[in-house]
């Protein structure tokens, strides 16, 4: 194995499992002559079908208390959270396609990592040469870290911090078991809130460092985007982030953030290459110009 890549074997067993699910884009219309709407009952039966049974294989307990997502790494089973539901069934094809498409070496950032799905999927792209995956729940990063270990991806460094320029060395964050991908920058002191290191532009170009390759950046922080494009652009790597995935939200910050975010990013440079989701809630690839 090179120094630096990771050996990727989606659980102890060795090589990944094969995939033995389809994706809903996978259903096809059986027959273009037939009734237009026998034909779109048709692909909903098996759309509903495709996505029961991805639910079923994905909750496949292993023996070691993890259960195989259906993007192909093993995640510590946590019942009842929803994020963790999501990152099993699949929260879309997105952000895996714009990790797939990279061809020329990168190092992956994941800022808001949960527990780990897309840092994993970096970190066995034959491309990827180097993850660092932050998280700042203590509950959220202990997955995290039981879920590198159990995938064997070497090349992944997580951290337990929240990205942020704010003062202090530490800040307080909301955080629901239910839904631990919901974690947010918070009051200090306020209930259900738990506290994490802050990880400012040097500390962060400290993890990082100058990767002499492309580095693609994903945002995920529930509000607090701007702070966190205002950290990345004073870090030392920000002349070669090439991307950034980022979840836009409406719905958490309001449409002034959405456009504050927007505008922060295409005064860096960079513009919006493609969208998923609704217009008040969705993800967005920005890539240099």
């Amino acid at each position: 194995m090179k120094p630096g890549h990771a050996e990727c074997c989606y659980g102890r067993s060795g090589a990944a499992s094969p995939i033995l699910w389809s994706t809903d884009s996978d259903v096809k219309m059986k027959s273009m002559t037939a009734n237009p709407f026998r034909r779109w009952q048709e692909a909903f039966q098996q759309a509903k079908s495709i996505r029961r049974l991805r639910r079923v294989i994905a909750r496949r307990p292993h023996k070691d208390g993890f259960v195989q997502s259906v993007d192909g790494p093993f995640l510590r089973d946590t019942p009842g959270d929803r994020t963790f539901q999501f990152c099993v069934t699949g929260y879309g094809r997105f952000i895996p396609d714009v990790i797939k498409s990279q061809v020329a070496p990168f190092v992956f950032v994941d800022i808001g990592a949960n527990c780990g799905m897309f840092s994993l999927l970096a970190a066995c792209h034959a491309a990827c040469l180097a993850v660092t995956a932050i998280e700042p729940v203590p509950d959220t990063f202990e997955a995290l870290e039981a879920n590198v270990a159990f995938n064997c991806a070497a090349n992944i460094r997580t951290v337990r911090a929240v990205v942020s320029a704010r003062p202090g060395k530490t800040l307080a964050l909301s955080f629901n078991p239910h839904h631990s991908g919901l974690s947010a920058i918070a009051p200090e002191g306020g209930a259900g809130t738990v506290m994490a290191p802050v990880l400012d532009a040097a500390a962060l170009s400290l993890m990082v460092g100058r990767p002499g390759c492309a580095a693609v950046v994903k945002i995920d922080v529930e509000g607090s985007e701007a702070d966190v494009i205002g950290v990345l652009r004073a870090s030392s790597f920000f002349p070669d982030v090439t991307a950034i995935v980022i979840e836009m939200s409406a719905r958490n910050g309001g449409v002034d953030h959405v456009r504050q975010t927007h505008q922060l990013l295409e005064a860096e440079g960079f513009k919006e290459a493609a969208r998923d989701g609704p217009d008040n809630h969705y993800d967005a690839l920005y890539v240099r110009s």
